[in-house]
C-alpha cells in the first residue's frame, strides 16, 4: 500500500469515527461537515474529497454496518434462526457504539437494508418471504430494530437469551419460519 493509499484510509477511518463520536450524542440531521472535522482533525477540504455531504458518510456507515451483518449471516448456520440470531446480537454487542450510532438514527433506507439481509437469509434455506414489502418494513423497523437498538442503549442489561427468545419469533413471521 503506498504512502497516499495509507493517508486516505486514514483519513477516512477517521472521518467515521468522528461521525460514530458525534452520533453517540446528537442525532445525523444535527451534526455538520464542520462538527466532522473538528473531531476528526482534518479540513473540509479532506471531508469533501471522500464524501459530498454528512449524510452521505452516514450512509457510508450504514452499508459497512450492512456488510458486518452480512458476515455476520454467512457465519451462521443456514436455516437456523437462533443462529442467525446469537450472531446479530454478539456483533451489537461487539461494535455498541456503532450499532447504536445507526439504530439510533434508523430510517427507511436502514429498513430496506435490514429487509434485504433477511431476505437473502430466507431465500438461502428456499423460504421466500410470506410478508408483504409493507408488512416486512414495518416488521423489521417497528420490532427488530427497534428492540435491538433498545437493548443495545440499555447496556445490555436484558439477559442475551431473553432477547433471542422476544425476536425470533418476528424473525420468523418475517422471514417464512426459517
Amino acid at each position: 500500500m503506498s504512502r497516499i493509499d495509507r493517508r486516505f484510509a486514514k483519513s477516512e477511518a477517521s472521518l467515521r469515527e468522528a461521525l460514530i463520536d458525534s452520533l453517540q450524542s446528537k442525532r445525523v440531521e444535527e451534526i455538520t461537515v464542520e462538527d466532522i472535522c473538528s473531531s476528526a482533525n482534518l479540513n473540509r477540504s479532506t471531508f469533501y474529497l471522500h464524501y459530498n455531504s454528512v449524510a452521505s458518510l452516514f450512509r457510508s456507515l450504514q452499508d459497512y454496518w450492512c456488510f458486518r451483518l452480512r458476515s455476520s449471516l454467512s457465519r451462521s448456520e443456514y436455516g437456523k434462526t437462533e443462529d442467525f440470531l446469537d450472531n446479530l446480537l454478539d456483533l451489537i454487542q461487539v461494535d455498541r457504539r456503532l450499532s447504536l450510532a445507526i439504530l439510533r438514527n434508523m430510517d427507511i433506507q436502514l429498513i430496506e437494508k435490514f429487509e434485504e439481509v433477511l431476505s437473502e437469509a430466507a431465500e438461502a434455506v428456499g423460504k421466500p418471504s410470506k410478508s408483504s414489502a409493507a408488512s416486512a418494513a414495518f416488521l423489521t423497523g417497528g420490532v427488530i430494530l427497534t428492540g435491538i437498538a433498545y437493548w443495545a442503549q440499555q447496556k445490555f442489561k436484558i439477559r442475551k437469551s431473553t432477547m433471542l427468545s422476544l425476536i425470533k419469533p418476528y424473525l420468523e413471521q418475517q422471514s417464512g419460519s426459517c
